[in-house]
């Protein structure tokens, strides 16, 4: 008696969604994979498939069910192959983005140390730059301070100077501090006096004549000296 197909279900529910490698020993245990409607069920057991072929025939299926019965496991092999192939992509492609987010993870961390170390770069740079600020403006104090030594310094020097020309020109008499040079017709007209004058001059008027044109003539350098003095520090 060959039963209809909508009652196959009940007398063998197992057979729904399997897989069964049936080329070996028909003995051996073997893994089968159930899908009932919603839900997944793993079943692990010891069959004989020997026993299964028995019960088939004893039923009366003979041929046919053997024949629908391998086409069954043929094409639920292949789609448990294709639902493997699946596993292993998707757990190729999971393992291949955990790769990439802990390289991601890493690139950050580094990122983190790196930007750690800009800050203390930065802060040891502005550290510097208050430093060599702080170095500029006491420099800059200095080189006032040493202009104003400077400046004092000159200023006791002119003032030595001045005090040193005062003194000769009091020591020697002096009151007009720019003296008068004589022209050459005064020189002559004071040269043809003097031939004139008698030859009874004594010789205390001739020294104190040279004496007058020794000290005009050292008043004269003193003069000098001052104005290229003055000259080049301006």
């Amino acid at each position: 008696m060959e039963l209809p197909a909508s009652y196959m279900n009940e007398f063998f529910p197992i057979m729904e969604r399997i897989l069964i490698d049936i080329t070996i020993d028909p003995s051996q245990s073997f893994m089968a994979c159930v899908l009932h409607e919603t839900y997944r069920r793993d079943y692990r057991g010891h069959h004989a498939l020997g026993g299964l072929y028995d019960h088939a025939d004893d039923c009366g299926w003979g041929s046919k069910f053997d024949a629908e019965l391998w086409a069954n496991l043929e094409a639920e092999k292949v789609d448990v192959v294709v639902t493997f192939k699946m596993i292993e992509e998707e757990t190729s492609l999971l393992r291949k983005t955990e790769l990439e987010n802990e390289a991601f993870q890493a690139k950050i961390l580094q990122l983190k140390l790196d930007n750690i170390a800009l800050r203390t770069s930065k802060a040891k740079a502005d550290e510097k730059c208050v430093r060599l600020k702080l170095e500029l403006k006491q420099a800059r104090v200095s080189f006032v301070k040493e202009k104003k030594l400077e400046v004092a310094y000159q200023q006791q020097v002119d003032d030595m100077f001045f005090y040193n020309y005062h003194c000769y020109m009091k020591k020697h008499g002096i009151i007009d501090d720019i003296p008068s040079i004589m022209s050459d017709d005064e020189k002559e007209v004071v040269l043809s006096k003097e031939a004139g004058q008698s030859d009874s001059s004594t010789l205390g008027e001739s020294a104190t004549s040279d004496d007058a044109l020794k000290t005009h003539l050292k008043l004269l350098l003193i003069t000098c000296f001052f104005y290229f003095h003055f000259v080049y520090r301006c």
